[in-house]
C-alpha cells in the first residue's frame, strides 16, 4: 500500500454515499411494506428487488474500497500505459484504454447480479420473458453502443482535459445535463 497519500476522504465519501443509499432503500422498503392498495405480488417483487440492490450496493462498495486502497487504480494505470506505449499511442488513447479496462472490471462485477436479477428475481415473480440468447444479445448491443458512442465522447473529454480543464468541465457538464 502506498503511504504517500491519504485515502480517508475518498473512502469516507464512498462509504457515506453507500450508507445513505442503503438508508433510503430501507426507508422506501418500510414504506412499501406498510402501503395498502399495492398488489401483493408487486410489493413482494419490489421488496425482493430492494434487497438484491442492497446486496449489490455493498458488494460494489466493498470491492471499490478494497480496489482503491490496495492500488487497483494504479495497477490499471500501469497496464494501460504499458499497453498503449507498446503501440505508440498518446495520452488520450491511454486514458480511453484505462477507462475501458475499468468498465470491463465493472461489468464483470455486475454481470452475476444482472443474471440473478433477470433469471432469478424476475422469473420467480413471473415478470421474465427474456431468454439467455436475448440477454446476451442485449448485453453485446449495449457494449457496442459504449464503444461507438463512449470512446469518441471520452476521447474528446480527455483531449480537452489535456488542453483546458475548465473547457473539459464545461463540455462534460453540457453532456450530463443534455
Amino acid at each position: 500500500m502506498n503511504v504517500d497519500w491519504f485515502p480517508g476522504p475518498i473512502l469516507l465519501i464512498t462509504l457515506g454515499g453507500a450508507c445513505f443509499e442503503s438508508l433510503l432503500t430501507r426507508l422506501d422498503s418500510r414504506r412499501l411494506a406498510s402501503t395498502t392498495g399495492v398488489e401483493t405480488a408487486t410489493r413482494e417483487y419490489l421488496l425482493d428487488a430492494a434487497h438484491d440492490h442492497s446486496i449489490y450496493l455493498w458488494t460494489r462498495t466493498i470491492v471499490f474500497c478494497t480496489f482503491f486502497v490496495f492500488g487497483g487504480f494504479a495497477t490499471i494505470d500501469f497496464f494501460s500505459r504499458a499497453w498503449a506505449g507498446s503501440f505508440g499511442w498518446g495520452e488520450t488513447a491511454t486514458g480511453i484504454l484505462f477507462f475501458l479496462l475499468l468498465g470491463i472490471l465493472g461489468q464483470l462485477l455486475s454481470l452475476p447480479f444482472a443474471i440473478r436479477h433477470t433469471f432469478g428475481l424476475e422469473t420467480r415473480h413471473g415478470f421474465n420473458r427474456t431468454t439467455l440468447r436475448t440477454f446476451v444479445a442485449d448485453r453485446l448491443k449495449s457494449y457496442l453502443l459504449v464503444l461507438i458512442l463512449g470512446i469518441p465522447i471520452g476521447a474528446c473529454v480527455l483531449a480537452l482535459l489535456q488542453h483546458s480543464f475548465f473547457m473539459a468541465w464545461l463540455v462534460w457538464t453540457a453532456i450530463e445535463l443534455g
